[in-house]
C-alpha cells in the first residue's frame, strides 16, 4: 500500500491512534481532516515532529506554537490571526526571526488603532467594477468623485476581461473560509455595454472558485438588463435597479439623460423574474424630502405595483446633511405600519431591514464610499482596470493589504 492510500485510510478511520505515530508525516497529516479525531488527538499531533502538521495547528494551540524551534511555527500562529494576546505578541517582539517580530509588531499596530469584530455574521463583499461610461447622469454619483472610470477603449475592456477572474481568485482564496463571500457587480452602468457585460457572465460561470461566492448581485441602472437577463441566470442571484423616484418627471430630473417609464420597468422585473431572479428598487435620498412618510408610502406602493420584492433607500455619501436620512429612518421604525427585522450601526454603515404589514421588505442604509477608511476587510475591489484593491480609490493594491485576511476591523 502506497503513502497516498494509507492518508486516505488515515482520513476515514476510526481507529485514529492507528495512525498517530506512522513513519510518514504525510499520512499523519490526513489525520487532520478525519470528522472523528477528537482534541486530545489534536493536542498529541501539537507535538508532532512534522513542521507542516504543527504549522496547520499553531493557532489552535498558539501559547505552545509561538514557543515552537521553528520560525515557520510561530509564524503561522500570528499569520492571518485578529486575536493573538497583547502579551504575547509583545514577547515575540523579541523573537529572534525578523519575519515573526516584524508580524507582531504590525498586529500590535492593529490592536492599538482598530477594534477586531468578533460578531461579525455577514458576508465578505467584493466589488466587480465593470469599466465602461453610464447612460445617466446623477449628479450624486459615487464614480464622479472616486475614479475616472475608462470609458470607450475596447482594448482597456479586453484586458480587464482578461484579468478579472485572475484578481477575483486573488481575494477569495485569501479569505479562505473565514466568511462568506458575496460579489456585488457595479460600474458607471455595467449593463451599458451589454455584449460585453453577457462576456462577463461567461466568465463568472466557468468560474473555478464559484462554489465559494454565497451571492452574485448586480446594481444597475436597468438600461441593457433586457438583453442581458437570460445569460444572468445561474449566475446573478439579485438584482438592484437603481430608480431614485416612483414619480417618472421626477425621476428624469434626477437621471437628466435617461428617462425610463413605469411600463418599462415592468417589463424588465418580468423577465428577470422569469429567470429566477428577483429584484429590488434603490432609491438615493439626495435632498430633504418634504412628507417623507407620504412619498416612501408612494414609492412602497408603486414599487409593488411594478413586482420588485423590496425597496432600498440609501443616502447620499457627499449629503453632509446625514441627519435627513436617519431622521427618515428612525420615523420608519418608529411607524406602527412596518415591523423592524434587524438594525445595526457600524462604523461602515448604519442600517435596518423592516417590512410592510404585507411582507414588502424596505432597507435604509446610510454608508460610505470607502469603507477602508473605517472598516478594513469588509470589503475588496476588483476595479475598473482589473486590478485587485482593498479601497475604491485604487490607492492601495490587495497584495499590500496588511490586516488578518478574512476578518474586520473597526477604527477606533
Amino acid at each position: 500500500m502506497n503513502w497516498r492510500e494509507e492518508r486516505t485510510k488515515a482520513r476515514n478511520t476510526n481507529n485514529i491512534s492507528k495512525f498517530l505515530n506512522h513513519p510518514n508525516y504525510l499520512v499523519r497529516d490526513g489525520l487532520l481532516d478525519n470528522k472523528n479525531i477528537t482534541d486530545d488527538i489534536l493536542e498529541k499531533l501539537s507535538h508532532d515532529n512534522s513542521v507542516q502538521i504543527r504549522e496547520k495547528l499553531a493557532k489552535k494551540y498558539i501559547e505552545r506554537a509561538i514557543k515552537d524551534s521553528n520560525w515557520r511555527v510561530r509564524y503561522a500562529a500570528i499569520n492571518d490571526n485578529p486575536e493573538v494576546p497583547y502579551e504575547l505578541l509583545k514577547d515575540l517582539l523579541n523573537d529572534k526571526d525578523l519575519r515573526v517580530k516584524n508580524k507582531a509588531q504590525r498586529l500590535l499596530e492593529i490592536q492599538k488603532d482598530y477594534i477586531y469584530r468578533k460578531d461579525f455574521d455577514n458576508s465578505i463583499t467584493i466589488k466587480l467594477v465593470i469599466p465602461g461610461g453610464c447612460n445617466a447622469n446623477c449628479n450624486f454619483c459615487y464614480n464622479k468623485h472616486t475614479t475616472n472610470m475608462q470609458k470607450n477603449s475596447s482594448l482597456l475592456k479586453e484586458q480587464w476581461l482578461n484579468n478579472f477572474l485572475i484578481s477575483l481568485e486573488q481575494i477569495v482564496l485569501k479569505i479562505e473560509e473565514r466568511q462568506p463571500i458575496s460579489i456585488d457587480i457595479t460600474g458607471n452602468e455595467p449593463t451599458l455595454d451589454s455584449d460585453f457585460f453577457i462576456k462577463v457572465m461567461h466568465k463568472l460561470r466557468s468560474f473555478s472558485l464559484k462554489d465559494k461566492i454565497s451571492r452574485i448581485t448586480c446594481t444597475t441602472n436597468g438600461i441593457g438588463l433586457k438583453k442581458v437577463a437570460p445569460f444572468m441566470k445561474g449566475v446573478v442571484n439579485y438584482v438592484n435597479i437603481s430608480v431614485h423616484d416612483y414619480n417618472q418627471e421626477r425621476r428624469n430630473k434626477t437621471f437628466r439623460t435617461y428617462n425610463p417609464t413605469d411600463e418599462y420597468y415592468k417589463e424588465v422585473v418580468q423577465i428577470l423574474l422569469d429567470n429566477n431572479i428577483h429584484t429590488s428598487a434603490v432609491a438615493v435620498i439626495y435632498n430633504e424630502i418634504n412628507n417623507f412618510p407620504k412619498w416612501r408610502d408612494e414609492f412602497i406602493k408603486w414599487a409593488e405595483k411594478i413586482g420588485f420584492v423590496s425597496l432600498r433607500f440609501r443616502h447620499n455619501v457627499y449629503f453632509n446633511n446625514n441627519n435627513n436620512f436617519l431622521e427618515y429612518m428612525n420615523n420608519t421604525i418608529n411607524d406602527k405600519n412596518f415591523y423592524l427585522i434587524q438594525k445595526e450601526n457600524t462604523p461602515d454603515s448604519n442600517w435596518c431591514q423592516l417590512t410592510t404589514k404585507n411582507g414588502f421588505l424596505v432597507f435604509f442604509l446610510k454608508g460610505v464610499v470607502d469603507t477602508y477608511k473605517v472598516s478594513p476587510g469588509i470589503e475588496f475591489i476588483v476595479h475598473d482596470d482589473g486590478k485587485a484593491y482593498v479601497d475604491f480609490n485604487k490607492k492601495i493594491p490587495f497584495e499590500n493589504y496588511d490586516f488578518p485576511i478574512g476578518y474586520v476591523f473597526d477604527k477606533k
